[in-house]
């Protein structure tokens, strides 16, 4: 997924996806999601797993349009979020950016559907 899927970048988010048409034999969701945050910004693992608590948070009160979408185009789509700001963040402001992340992948299903089909 980190090289040969697309790659966008939201401050304070980099997002990695690979969409591919949904197979019987994947299990669970058509949409599985990752979170990770750089060790290097932030020492404690006390915030590192407060920004991803917020964000998968922030994710699973936003997701619904986005898997409706996907089941109607018959796609799935593999997600890692990777947050790369130097400062803690707070509740809104990650709402805020996944909303316009999961907006943005919307898009790239409308837009590109025939290619991923």
């Amino acid at each position: 997924m980190f090289r040969k899927g697309e790659q966008l970048f939201l401050h304070p988010f980099k997002v990695y996806s690979t969409f591919s048409p949904l197979s019987n034999n994947r299990i669970g969701s058509n949409l599985q999601v990752g979170i990770g945050v750089n060790t290097r910004h932030f020492k404690k693992a006390v915030d590192r797993n407060r920004i991803k608590r917020v964000t998968r948070e922030c994710y699973r009160l936003q997701k619904n349009n986005l898997i409706g979408l996907l089941r109607q185009k018959n796609l799935s789509l593999d997600l890692f979020l990777v947050y790369v700001a130097k400062e803690l963040p707070d509740y809104w402001m990650l709402s805020e950016k996944l909303r316009l992340i999961l907006k943005k992948l919307e898009q790239q299903i409308n837009e590109n559907n025939t290619k991923h089909t």
